[in-house]
């Protein structure tokens, strides 16, 4: 499909934008039934409508989850509660390629550690929406 200003638009292009995820390995995992499934991501050229109620719902625990994401790298950089209390192994933070060693102590303006973060919405069959990780 071709649009007014004669740009491609994805719904024609969505069979191919998905096997170009699938060459490449896109995918993502899921936990079921106790079992983790990785399984590629999925294209939908579709816009998904969220009304307004359904939204402010979704926007407080978006604000939620950048929030605890904030107070999370806080954590790491500063106090260490997380691993002094045995809820995050050690090595999973200093081995990570985003440990930064440089930032230990440093405090950004309010304390926003991540400017932008990447958070997966999952509409469930019941129609309610999830929120998987961020990134």
């Amino acid at each position: 499909m071709i649009s007014a200003s004669n740009q491609v638009l994805p719904v024609a292009n969505a069979n191919e934008i998905n096997q170009l995820l699938r060459r490449y390995g896109v995918k993502f995992g899921i936990y079921k039934n106790g079992q983790f499934k990785e399984q590629f991501f999925p294209f939908d050229p579709i816009p998904r409508i969220i009304n307004s109620e359904q939204f402010k719902v979704i926007e407080k625990g978006l604000v939620q989850r950048a929030d605890a994401l904030n107070k999370f790298l806080f954590d790491i950089y500063h106090e260490k509660n997380i691993i002094r209390d045995g809820i995050v192994p050690e090595d999973f933070v200093y081995l990570s390629s985003g440990y930064t060693p440089q930032c230990e102590n440093v405090t950004p303006p309010e304390n926003i550690y991540s400017h932008i973060s990447g958070i997966d919405l999952v509409e469930g069959k019941d129609g309610e929406w999830y929120m998987c990780k961020a990134r």
